[in-house]
């Protein structure tokens, strides 16, 4: 009878900790030590609390108060905080939690598949470790699973690197964050949100789902539609960011005509939900990718059509291409190259480019002109004179009369303009430039490679190669 009563005892002292815990005042679990709070932008506390508790929260000598609701929701919003590097923030309820060393900087959301989540000691980083200076202002979030869940209670946590964990954690998101932190002095928070394998499906909220007819729509497990938004955009959407950095796209790869609109949708999606028209979304466009083969007549390609649907996003304003065409060396079909360097460095200096206030200018297509058996293109966003990269002969263009066959031809510097011509074609009618998975190309300026293009709208009909085109969606 005494070992009962202990028991019972027991149960009843756990089942009031259970319920205190359950009342007690929570907070969000982006707000963690180590934090990064975007600098020049109202400042959003949200979490739990019981209905009707009074809450308090303190930072940066600012105090708000509020009350949670019936839903046990509360939310106050700071002005923009001043700078600093060592910050505390307090939440008082019926208990008390307290955050350190909170930072104000710039925050950063890095989302999309595989190749976004590749680590550093993965890739082809050869540089030295950062100076703990840098260190210390590069703070990283990351989910507690990678994996995808439809879960909308995604529980993580901020940490600083550090030299020993570098290897480990994704390569873009850390050099990127250590570039600005080094050129800029600015602190940097990178929030982690990729998911292995995971198509843009998964990226987009329930709403944009039907509204793109993608409600039928069935994902290989184990994907689940909007499950990536619930599980890494929803636990966000009330934080201020400087910007979203997004790589993904291999596994839509076969469906890239819907990607384009899905795209430009779940943009605009993220963008109104965070209640920032004119939020900044950085694409990385997929690199080059398996054989090249440049003595054989030009073909449809499933990796143009892709960079393409990727581009076709820039017509939203803030939106910016990064070109990874000549980032992969060699030829052998591989869906994660391990040259993610320049890919980081060309994003942070896009990202500078923004805190600058300068503008960013990718060189791309402009319009064509057709004179006689030629054709002449423009171009616009560039900083200097187009130019050859290697200093050869151009290459990687091909032009077609109206039949739609597309033949390899010539092209050459014409002062502003490029000139393309072929012996094949008498009457030239499109330009396709970089059109091929994996493509012999070179026209650049400034160093900076040309966007893909291509003059005509006729359909694609690229064909499946097996032997050099692995599982899309395999990781």
């Amino acid at each position: 009878m005494r070992s009962y009563s202990i028991c019972c005892s027991m149960l009843i002292v756990g089942f009031v900790y259970c319920q205190q815990a359950a009342n007690s005042v929570q907070l969000s679990s982006i707000f963690s030590d180590h934090m990064i709070v975007q600098r020049e932008q109202n400042f959003r506390v949200w979490g739990t609390g019981t209905p009707g508790e009074k809450v308090q929260i303190t930072i940066g000598g600012q105090s708000k108060q509020t009350t949670a609701d019936r839903e046990r929701n509360w939310m106050v919003t700071f002005p923009p905080l001043k700078p600093s590097l060592n910050l505390s923030m307090t939440v008082k309820g019926s208990n008390r939690i307290v955050v350190n060393d909170i930072q104000v900087g710039d925050v950063w959301i890095f989302a999309g598949q595989s190749n976004m989540n590749m680590p550093l000691g993965a890739t082809d980083f050869k540089g030295a470790g950062c100076t703990e200076e840098v260190e210390k202002k590069l703070r990283v979030f990351r989910y507690a699973t990678t994996g995808n869940s439809a879960s909308e209670k995604s529980f993580g946590s901020w940490s600083v690197p550090g030299r020993q964990r570098a290897t480990d954690l994704p390569a873009i998101p850390l050099l990127f964050g250590r570039a600005l932190v080094q050129n800029k002095g600015v602190p940097v928070g990178a929030i982690l949100a990729g998911c292995d394998g995971a198509p843009l499906e998964t990226f987009m909220s329930p709403e944009t789902i039907v509204k793109t007819h993608n409600s039928e729509l069935k994902l290989c497990s184990p994907h689940v539609l909007t499950g990536n938004f619930k599980s890494r955009f929803a636990p966000i959407l009330r934080l201020n960011v400087r910007g979203i950095a997004w790589y993904q796209g291999e596994s839509n790869l076969l469906a890239s005509s819907a990607y384009k609109s899905e795209l430009t949708e779940f943009i605009r999606d993220i963008r109104a939900k965070m209640n920032a028209s004119s939020l900044p979304f950085l694409i990385v466009q997929l690199p080059n990718f398996g054989h090249r083969r440049p003595d054989n007549d030009p073909t449809d390609s499933f990796w143009a059509d892709m960079r393409e649907s990727q581009f076709a996003a820039t017509a939203l304003k803030n939106v910016y291409i990064i070109v990874a065409i000549d980032t992969v060396a060699g030829s052998a079909p591989d869906l994660h190259p391990k040259e993610k360097t320049v890919i980081a460095e060309r994003l942070a200096n896009v990202a500078m480019k923004l805190m600058d206030g300068k503008p960013v200018s990718n060189p791309m297509f402009q319009s064509q002109r057709i004179d006689g058996d030629s054709i002449f293109l423009t171009f616009k966003n560039l900083e200097g004179p187009l130019k050859s990269k290697d200093g050869k002969n151009l290459r990687g263009f091909q032009l077609a009369a109206a039949d739609g066959k597309f033949h390899w031809a010539d092209a050459e510097i014409c002062g502003s303009e490029i000139k393309v011509t072929s012996d094949e074609v008498v009457v030239p009618a499109a330009v396709r430039y970089a059109w091929a998975d994996n493509p012999d190309c070179n026209l650049c300026c400034e160093d900076m490679p040309v966007s893909p293009f291509r003059t005509d709208n006729w359909v694609t009909k690229p064909k499946l190669d097996a032997l050099a085109f692995p599982a899309v969606g395999s990781r």
